[in-house]
This record gives C-alpha cells, sequence and structure tokens, in this order.
C-alpha cells in the first residue's frame, strides 16, 4: 500500500513537472483565445496564421459517467499536436489530473472541457469526442 502510494505521488508530481515546451517564434494572439469544437482529425485551432493546434486523440478516459455513482472523478488524457512553420510537437493535457494545461512558444494552452460526458453501456468512438481549449500569451 505504501508502495501504491509513493508511486501515485511521483506520477503527479513528474506529471506537473512536465508542462513547459519551448521553440522559436513569438507570434501574437488575442487573450484568452478559445476553440469549443475541436473534434479529432478536424480543422486546427488557430492561434494565429503560423501556429495551430490539432486534437489528435483520446489516450484514455476514465472519467465518471454521469449516470453512475463513482468514488472518483476519474480523468481523460487527451494528445494535441501544436504545429508552427518548422516542427510539430506532441503534448497532453488532462481533465481533472496535472497537466491541465502546457506553456508552448510563450503561450500557455489549458484544455477547458471534454464532450460529450461518459455514460454507462454507451460505447464512444474517438470521432465522438470534442475538445475546448485556449491559449493566452504568456
Amino acid at each position: 500500500m505504501k508502495n501504491l502510494l509513493f508511486f501515485s505521488i511521483v506520477l503527479i508530481l513528474s506529471l506537473a513537472a512536465c508542462t513547459y515546451n519551448s521553440v522559436g517564434d513569438k507570434s501574437t494572439a488575442p487573450v484568452n483565445k478559445v476553440d469549443t469544437g475541436l473534434r479529432i482529425g478536424g480543422p486546427k485551432y488557430e492561434i494565429n496564421p503560423f501556429l495551430h493546434v490539432a486534437f489528435d486523440s483520446v489516450l484514455n478516459d476514465s472519467r465518471c459517467p454521469e449516470n453512475a455513482d463513482c468514488i472518483w472523478v476519474g480523468n481523460a488524457a487527451l494528445r494535441f499536436i501544436f504545429t508552427n512553420k518548422e516542427e510539430s510537437i506532441k503534448f497532453v493535457l488532462n481533465t481533472d489530473l496535472p497537466p491541465r494545461d502546457t506553456v508552448i512558444e510563450g503561450y500557455r494552452v489549458k484544455l477547458l472541457k471534454l464532450t460529450p460526458p461518459l455514460r454507462v453501456n454507451v460505447f464512444l468512438k474517438q470521432s465522438d469526442y470534442r475538445a475546448e481549449i485556449s491559449a493566452e500569451k504568456e
């Protein structure tokens, strides 16, 4: 039990420490620009003409179904791809565990919401998910 607790604490602290990525161009964008409907394989979120974020996939979804009684709210891990003029950077944001945001090229990208909620006995395909994110100049 002590090993499990220790491992959980180390994992959470490790994830919390991995929230900063930085590469080149420091372009500007409106403060707190929000995209409410990113979908996997759908249009990219344009921070500015040279910086984009795409919703790549849901790596796992263990959120508590809305029609169930749970002892923990659960978590979903989402992978995004940040693209600038020169490269693409993959990063993961979570709904309820760190990291819920990250800084890339001077922009704080936050996961605000994941829909739809889980329901008991309802299977969600990757194409069903929508992510709401924001990007704010640091």
